[in-house]
């Protein structure tokens, strides 16, 4: 449809007056191309919007715009058609009223009736919907010389010299207001302190006591009030706060408990937001990690949180808890890996891994690698494939009846980068003998700091070195996982657990003869400054597997493995090697593909930490049967 009109409305118009203007256009019989624009905010916008409006070719602009005429201007700095303003209101600053004929690029109408305007455009006779077909005919029989010479007499000389001269006077003007998008500045990441991994694990524990689904504020400030080694509870105190009170009215606030007792306490939807607004406080802060003060100014910012209303209650409000912030010099929370200053220097670094098994391990890897290269100078004949590169899609198949040749690769060559688009590097395997080239792979794997996914009896699982850093985040990465979330080691002898706990509680060491290897993971308290990345407090949960190829991968390695399900966080657990590569793809670097696990389903959990101990989540090992081995109560 052949629009004969464009109607504009600046936004600062009031919505009713755009509306009856309009109306009254179409009722008279007008084809309006409505826009409502911002000439300021959205002048790029609007400038496309004439770009394309005038490839129709419409025989008038209309412009509601208010005093200062700015739309109506730059409309008539970029079109070449003729543009009427029409001016809401009394008065028209630096125009007077007046009225031009229609084929001048801009004239002026106030005051503006939207009755008035309709008369005018009448006046001026502007085509309707009607008197376009009929010019339509017209021009059909026109003759050529006859069009050619109106359609030059449209436009003058001067009114092609003032066009120029409005252009000249806004377009500049335009382009220095039109600023590029400003980059996306990465935040840099932010850790949990010791002291909020502490007062995490206590609402967690709170949680646990009062039997509720999920971890809310209001358990976060509890924690905060009753841990006295915190820079949220020393802001509290200084604040004059009756810490005590406070405490039993927040407790008195939390619901009832669930009617089914849960294993794992997520945060709320609530605790979400509470994080991620605390992350940005401290970042405004320059903290060094998230802090339990951030966590008390955020939780006084939420105005729709229970949390902030009980503070409120106690005198505690955001602008109260900045301008203490200010008076005060509280305790700095230290980050969990990093030592006290004053123990620095008399603390040696923690032993975590057995250096004597590691160098000998280092020998054997060597030593094998030595006779590869020398069985490789032989050209021995037939040699056993034992180690399998899955091939890139753009491969194709073999024919049927080729034999299948393993492609030898040495760790040297499989250097991970994150913008390779590599496939994983698969080692099949006999689960209840597996060659010894494919263990050493994945222990050497494991040793230079990449993902290696390896059966268990219960699901496939992913792992990295618990004692690197690096590879422990990325683990954290490609699972998608909250670091709030722990997670477990696995050891292959009890003699390690000598580097990793504090102590062996009673009945434990019944539970683990028994039990181990199998699927019972049991939660110790972490010995101090130890895989301090692997859980948010101070305990860790630590278990043997009772499979033949994740035990040997474990040997090989000679410390313990970081390991979680081979899924993204909150997908079903892989059993075959086909659903690691379908869920986590090129982020796994190498997939020790034993066939499908066993069958069993996640382990049984149980936190020693302290008495009675506790089921935190439900497995194939049963309560009774707990009890019956350790002799002492376990709850569930």
């Amino acid at each position: 449809m052949h629009p004969s009109l464009v109607f504009l409305a600046n936004q600062s118009v009031p919505k009713h007056v755009r509306e009856r203007l309009l109306r009254e256009l179409r009722e008279a019989g007008f084809r309006p191309k409505p826009l409502v624009a911002d000439p300021i905010q959205r002048c790029h916008a609007l400038l496309e919007f004439l770009r394309r409006a005038e490839k129709d070719g419409p025989a008038l602009f209309l412009c509601l715009d208010d005093a200062e005429a700015i739309l109506a201007r730059i409309v008539a700095g970029h079109v070449h058609g003729a543009v009427l303003a029409v001016i809401h209101g009394n008065e028209v600053n630096r125009f007077g009223p007046r009225e031009e004929n229609a084929e001048a690029p801009l004239a002026i109408l106030a005051p503006s009736t939207p009755e008035s305007v309709v008369r005018w455009l009448s006046k001026i006779v502007l085509p309707t919907e009607a008197s376009v077909a009929a010019e339509a005919d017209a021009w059909k029989t026109e003759p050529t010389e006859a069009r050619r010479g109106r359609a030059r007499s449209k436009f003058s000389e001067e009114d092609a010299e003032w066009l120029e001269r409005l252009a000249n006077d806004f377009r500049p003007r335009l382009r220095e207001e039109v600023r590029k998008p400003a980059g996306i500045v990465k935040q840099p990441s932010l850790d949990f302190s010791h002291e909020l991994r502490q007062i995490i694990s206590r609402a967690r524990n709170l949680a646990h006591e009062r039997q509720h689904a999920s971890v809310t504020p209001l358990h976060y400030l509890a924690a905060i009030a009753e841990f006295r080694e915190c820079a949220g509870n020393e802001l509290l105190r200084a604040m004059d706060i009756a810490l005590e009170a406070l405490v039993d009215r927040v407790l008195a606030s939390l619901p009832p408990g669930d009617v089914q007792p849960v294993a794992t306490f997520a945060p709320s939807e609530e605790a979400t937001e509470l994080v991620a607004h605390s992350k940005r406080i401290a970042r405004s802060r320059s903290r060094r990690s998230l802090t339990t003060v951030d966590f008390l100014e955020g939780m006084a910012q939420q105005s729709d949180s229970l949390a902030a209303t009980i503070l409120a209650e106690f005198g505690v409000t955001a602008d109260k808890i900045a301008v203490r912030l200010a008076e005060l010099s509280l305790r700095e929370e230290m980050l969990p890996n990093e030592p006290e200053p004053d123990k620095a220097a008399a603390s040696p670094p923690p032993v975590e891994i057995d250096v004597e098994q590691v160098k000998a391990l280092q020998e054997k890897l060597a030593s094998k690698q030595r006779g590869l290269a020398a069985a490789t100078e032989k050209h021995e004949t037939n040699p056993e494939p034992v180690i399998l590169k899955s091939k890139p899609p753009s491969e194709p198949p073999a024919k049927e009846g080729t034999p299948l040749r393993a492609e030898c690769v040495s760790s040297d060559k499989m250097d991970w980068n994150e913008n390779d688009a590599k496939t994983p590097l698969v080692l099949k395997c006999d689960p209840q003998n597996p060659p010894l080239d494919v263990i050493e792979e994945a222990a050497d794997s494991l040793l230079e700091g990449k993902l290696v996914a390896f059966p268990t009896e219960t699901v496939y699982g992913l792992g990295v070195d618990a004692t690197n850093v690096a590879a422990l985040e990325r683990l954290y990465e490609v699972k998608g996982r909250e670091r709030t979330r722990a997670i477990a080691l696995l050891i292959h002898s009890i003699a390690q657990l000598r580097y990793v706990v504090k102590e062996i509680p009673e009945g434990v060491p019944a539970l683990m003869e028994k039990f181990w290897p199998g699927p019972l993971t049991i939660v110790f308290r972490r010995h101090p400054n130890v895989f301090a990345s692997l859980a948010p407090d101070d305990s860790i949960g630590i278990r043997m597997p009772d499979h033949y190829v994740a035990l040997a991968i474990l040997s090989m390695v000679g410390r313990p493995i970081a390991t979680t399900s081979a899924n993204l966080s909150g997908q079903p657990a892989a059993r075959v090697a086909e659903e690691i590569v379908a869920q986590l793809g090129t982020n796994v670097h190498v997939i020790v593909d034993a066939g499908r696990s066993g069958d069993q389903p996640a382990s049984t959990v149980l936190s020693v930490v302290e008495k009675p101990y506790r089921i935190l989540r439900h497995g194939p090992i049963s309560r009774q049967q707990l009890e019956e081995v350790a002799n002492v109560p376990i709850l569930d």
